[in-house]
């Protein structure tokens, strides 16, 4: 998979990585659905506010449960 969280650690240690994809899979959640949270919050983490975020998180959520 390529995206937008490929740099940081938890993607690019082969043993990290292996820990996070064991964890998903127990617990049947998409590691889609965990990029684009973690996306997200990339996005709105370097403002003083983290306006939107909710929203973001919110969408996010709603679209994977449709």
């Amino acid at each position: 998979m390529n995206h937008e969280v490929d740099d940081l650690p938890l993607w690019r240690d082969p043993d990290a990585y292996a820990i996070v994809r064991t964890c998903l899979r127990r617990h049947g959640v998409e590691e889609e659905h965990l990029v684009r949270l973690v996306a997200a919050y990339r996005e709105h983490a370097h403002k003083q506010r983290l306006r939107g975020l909710t929203e973001d998180i919110d969408d996010i959520l709603m679209a994977d449960a449709g």
